[in-house]
């Protein structure tokens, strides 16, 4: 119950903290299943020199953010091509 009530709080908590941030531009960046740009997606792993057509991108593996329009960290991912 005492667990269950930090839960809680700590929800809210985070709630809170990204709502006050929102409002000050900061969001995440969108990731799987967008084409892949270098400015806001940084590839780990890809489909390697073969292939073609546009590269999207397969998982995120790190969320990126940016604030007002400027990334605060690239999205960590894996591309393949679409």
């Amino acid at each position: 119950a005492s667990e269950e009530k930090i839960r809680e709080g700590m929800s809210s908590t985070r709630s809170q903290l990204l709502e006050t941030l929102a409002r000050e531009g900061f969001e995440p960046i969108p990731a799987a299943g967008e084409v892949f740009d270098p400015k806001v997606h940084e590839a780990v792993s890809g489909p390697g020199s073969d292939g073609d057509g546009n590269l999207v991108v397969g998982t995120e593996l790190r969320r990126g953010y940016v604030m007002r329009g400027r990334v605060i960290r690239p999205t960590l991912v894996t591309v393949e091509h679409a």
